[in-house]
């Protein structure tokens, strides 16, 4: 949480820094398009578990084969989040989003590279497999070797919510009340409810209440963004 503070103290700096990089603009249909975009992250999330679940199935083979075309459909569900967010690379108005972008960009590129070096291995694993099966300084070896394909994973995923937490950055309006203070969301009344109403897909009581320790970075970025959505001391900018 602290590199996210961070982060976002650099790119703002000030009030004066926060109006230059964050105008009205776009603000519902980036904030909609990104939760798409953790839509289909959420998809690879959901298939895991549905493999792991699967850790019944006696034939080895069968499981490992299950697992390395998963990796395939996966890649493809990463292109297309990221697909979804690139079209404001070449927007200049919002400095912030393209910062968003850039990240999460980098987080979908990053695994995507990881999933290939997870699928190489489980190619060798089943090769090894079918050739008589594992004894233990080979299953010893590819344990450790799939424990550093999913540390990397955690650290790329990181990335994630540092993302999440600024598009709560972008959610705000740079128009100042009386006070010099932020206190409106740069989105209609109705844009606030379609955006809350797309997070109720995210309805698993993991994404529900306040960030805390045990979420994935995946349900941590959710609900980062449903906090904001949900504090009506935030007006909208139709009041």
């Amino acid at each position: 949480m602290m590199c996210c503070s961070t982060a976002s103290a650099e790119m703002l700096g000030s009030n004066r820094n926060f109006r230059k990089y964050n105008p009205d603009w776009k603000k519902y249909e980036f904030t909609r398009d990104y939760l798409t975009s953790l839509g289909y992250i959420k998809k690879n999330y959901d298939a895991d578990d549905a493999i792991d679940f699967a850790g019944t199935e006696p034939d080895i083979l069968n499981r490992i084969a299950l697992m390395r075309d998963e990796l395939i459909h996966e890649n493809v569900n990463l292109r297309v989040a990221r697909n979804y967010l690139k079209r404001y690379t070449n927007q200049a108005q919002n400095g912030l989003m393209l910062k968003v972008t850039d990240q999460f960009t980098k987080v979908c590129d990053e695994l995507i590279l990881l999933n290939s070096g997870q699928r190489a291995l489980l190619e060798e694993m089943h090769t090894v497999q079918r050739r008589g099966g594992m004894d233990a300084v080979a299953i010893a070896g590819f344990e450790q070797r799939q424990s550093r394909i999913n540390g990397e994973r955690r650290e790329a995923l990181k990335g994630l919510l540092r993302a999440s937490i600024l598009v709560t950055k972008i959610l705000v309006s740079p128009t100042e009340n009386y006070y010099g203070e932020f206190d409106r969301l740069g989105i209609t009344q109705e844009q606030r409810y379609k955006l809350l109403e797309k997070i109720r897909h995210f309805d698993e009581a993991s994404y529900q209440g306040e960030l805390r320790s045990g979420q994935s970075f995946l349900e941590g970025s959710v609900v980062t963004i449903r906090e904001i959505l949900e504090n009506y001391n935030y007006e909208t900018i139709d009041g």
